[in-house]
């Protein structure tokens, strides 16, 4: 890899090799130095790729979530099937809309204190 390379091109090009290391197959000391070198490349091999989902998906999934925010397994497969998505992101969906959820329901509570805060301030 030259020095004279953009530095998209460099990123481009050391994304390549560590996706091309990580998918090639050796023992356990070959895997710990291709390892090493994708770190020193400051490449993550391991993350996934954003899945991004259609509006008419979300609907189907918040009409779901309303009804279930807790959906099973045998659930989430037919959702899968359906939706031409994977289970598991299917499941990852649900657990960031529960963290949403959750997360309204905290902010809505602070905005709640807030203003009765500001109504005892008032009323004094």
């Amino acid at each position: 890899m030259s020095l004279d390379l953009p530095t998209s091109i460099q990123l481009v090009h050391r994304t390549q090799t560590a996706h091309r290391l990580h998918q090639q197959s050796g023992n356990q000391t070959d895997w710990l130095f291709k390892r090493t070198l994708c770190h020193n490349l400051h490449v993550n091999i391991f993350a996934r790729a954003t899945i991004h989902v259609c509006v008419l998906q979300v609907s189907v999934l918040e009409r779901v979530f309303q009804v279930n925010s807790y959906p099973g397994i045998q659930l989430r497969e037919e959702l899968a099937g359906r939706l031409n998505l994977d289970e598991d992101r299917i499941q990852i969906w649900f657990q960031n809309r529960r963290a949403k959820l959750k997360r309204s329901h905290r902010e809505t509570r602070l905005q709640l204190v807030q203003s009765a805060m500001v109504q005892e301030e008032e009323e004094e």
